[in-house]
Formats: C-alpha cells, sequence, structure tokens
C-alpha cells in the first residue's frame, strides 16, 4: 500500500468545481430544501498555512488534519470556537495524516503513513496510538467508529491482499480479523451502531460485491439488474450508500434501505455516506458538482464559486470539509450547514 497523498487523497470525500460566480442551491425536485445550505468557516487552527475537515460527531464538533510549516501534519478537533490539536502518531512520516471518523465520546480513527505503508490509529484522550496488527500483516487502515467506540478497517499482508477487521471497543489491544468472508482483496469500510459491519469484496476485475456482516455471518447485499461492481460507501440505521458501476462503467449513486433493496438515486453518479435520518451526500460527475438526498429524493444540489469538498455527513444533519482557495490551493476548513 502506497502512502496516502498529502491532502489530496480522501476516499470519502466529494469534490466540488467552481460552477458559478456565487453559491446557489439548486432543488432536485419541484419543491425547494426546507432551508438553505451553505459552508459556513471553521477556525484555521493556530499557526496552520491549511486545514480540512473530513468528519463530524453529531454533536457539533469536527475532525480532520492541519498542515504547518514544513508540511507537517497534525490531527485537529473543532468544538465550537475551540481548535485542540492532537500532533500525529509517533514514529510516522510528519504528513499523509487521515482523520476518517469521530465518534460522539470524541474518540477519533485514521492513518498516518510510513515507508510505503498505513499506520492505522485511535485517539486516547488527546494521544494518536498505533492500533494493533493481525500477525502476518505488514500494514493497516481504520475507516470508522461507532459510538461504541469499535473501529473497523483493514489489514495488509506482504502479498498486498486485504482482509478485514476489527478493533473492539472492550477490548483495545486486540484486533479480530472478519470471518465469513472470501479471501483477497477484502475492506471494512463503516460500522453501524448495532455493530453490523459494512464490508467490500473485489475480484481479479476490480469488482466489488458488498456484504453487511453480524456476528460471523456475511450477507451479500444485491445489486439491480446489468450492475458489475456494487461499491459500499456507508451504513447508518442499516441503509447503505454506494456507487453501481455498469457493464458499459457508467456510474450511477445507489442506496439500499434498511431491508437490503436497492435502488438508484436520481441525478448523481456516487454516493459517499449516509445517516441514521437518511441524510445522503454524493456528487454529480459532469462537472463533480455535491448533490444531497433525503430519504432518497434529490434535496438539493449545490454549487460554489470555489472548488469544495466535503467528507462524511453528520448525525446532526452537517457535512464537514474544505474549500480549495486560489490562487495557491490552500485549504480552508468549512461545514455544510442547513439553516
Amino acid at each position: 500500500m502506497m502512502p496516502e497523498g498529502v491532502f489530496v487523497n480522501f476516499t470519502r470525500m466529494v469534490a466540488v468545481t467552481a460552477l458559478a460566480t456565487a453559491l446557489a442551491v439548486v432543488p432536485g425536485t419541484a419543491e425547494a430544501a426546507a432551508c438553505a445550505w451553505k459552508p459556513v468557516p471553521l477556525p484555521m487552527p493556530a499557526g496552520a498555512v491549511q486545514a480540512d475537515a473530513t468528519a463530524a460527531d453529531g454533536v457539533g464538533g469536527y475532525v480532520g488534519t492541519a498542515e504547518f510549516a514544513q508540511s507537517e501534519q497534525h490531527i485537529v478537533r473543532w468544538n465550537g470556537s475551540t481548535t485542540t490539536d492532537y500532533g500525529r502518531v509517533a514514529g510516522t512520516f510528519p504528513n499523509g495524516l487521515t482523520a476518517r471518523e469521530v465518534n460522539r465520546g470524541g474518540v477519533i480513527v485514521g492513518n498516518a503513513s510510513y515507508v510505503y505503508s498505513s499506520v492505522a490509529f485511535r485517539s486516547a484522550g488527546t494521544t494518536l496510538a498505533r492500533l494493533p496488527l493481525p500477525a502476518g500483516s505488514t500494514s493497516s487502515r481504520a475507516n470508522a467508529i461507532n459510538d461504541r467506540g469499535d473501529a473497523v478497517g483493514w489489514a495488509v499482508l506482504p502479498d498486498r491482499s486485504r482482509k478485514a477487521v476489527l478493533w473492539p471497543a472492550d477490548r483495545p489491544d486486540t484486533v479480530v480479523e472478519l470471518g465469513g468472508l472470501p479471501t483477497g482483496f477484502v475492506e471494512a469500510v463503516d460500522i453501524d451502531e448495532d455493530g453490523t459491519i459494512l464490508v467490500r469484496h473485489y475480484n481479479d476485475q476490480h469488482n466489488a460485491t458488498s456484504y453487511k456482516w453480524r456476528d460471523g455471518v456475511a450477507t451479500a447485499l444485491r445489486a439491480p439488474s446489468g450492475v458489475k461492481s456494487a461499491e459500499a460507501t456507508g451504513i447508518a440505521a442499516g441503509r447503505v450508500s454506494g456507487t453501481f458501476v455498469y457493464q458499459d462503467d457508467s456510474r450511477r449513486a445507489g442506496l439500499w434501505d434498511a431491508a437490503a433493496t436497492p435502488q438508484v438515486l436520481p441525478q448523481g453518479n456516487r454516493a459517499e455516506s449516509v445517516n441514521r435520518g437518511g441524510l445522503v451526500v454524493g456528487v454529480i460527475d459532469a462537472g463533480a458538482v455535491p448533490i444531497l438526498w433525503r430519504n432518497a429524493a434529490v434535496e438539493t444540489v449545490v454549487r460554489t464559486s470555489e472548488s469544495l469538498y466535503l467528507g462524511k455527513v453528520g448525525e446532526d444533519g452537517t457535512v464537514p470539509g474544505h474549500y480549495m482557495r486560489q490562487p495557491n490551493n490552500r485549504h480552508s476548513p468549512v461545514v455544510l450547514r442547513c439553516s
């Protein structure tokens, strides 16, 4: 696994290209959203030259990465007007650092970089501690954490294959390999509050089958007709966001309801995350425009005069992210909220 790029490789983040001279909210149905969606600035951490926000704790706090002099990166958390600096993981590279998620208790999971590998971490207070590796693995990545504190991700073996893993909250020094899944390229990408883990398996043609995993049992998520790759991205209250890739390589945003029935979402090409209230964040590829759905109907399409990247939707209905400011492409943290 190559080290994650500096401020460029945010898997769950949604790119927004400049398409208008001012912020515009475009309703996707006959009715406009009940409120106006607007990016609201977050304070730049002291001494930082740029920063982005990637995840929300659901109670008004956000986490992300700040960059300082000599490109050194730190994990940071915003709580109102207060910013807390968590530093970086000891013994890792000074950059290539990402915060993937934070739970209501303020526990952060993410990844640091080190010599062509990734190091999964979980916060303990304001310290970033390495998560344990399964025997025989060389690298790890943490993707998500629920409010109980269970974290999920994957470990990489010497042959570059991946296995889905769980770091349980009640056994913080333990890593559990998920059984009952195919072998090869397997990733745990998210975890629901009831402990259901969302898993993707890629075959030799790089096409994905997605699963809900619970108590050792993996249940494949059915894809619509004509789909060759069903790439799940997030889970909340049983709903699953994702992307359907068709035989002609076209992409459509998708959602599985709590009964695991798949549906294609209108207008969008990718669905990146979902919260328990049914709010889904995604993107329209033509112009890389962000789109939000609520309960499978278009909530709004947002266009901005500057490039905007969005992270994982929070349970409070806000979406953290950052602007890419010109002329030097510096990142400026924001929260997209409806008010």
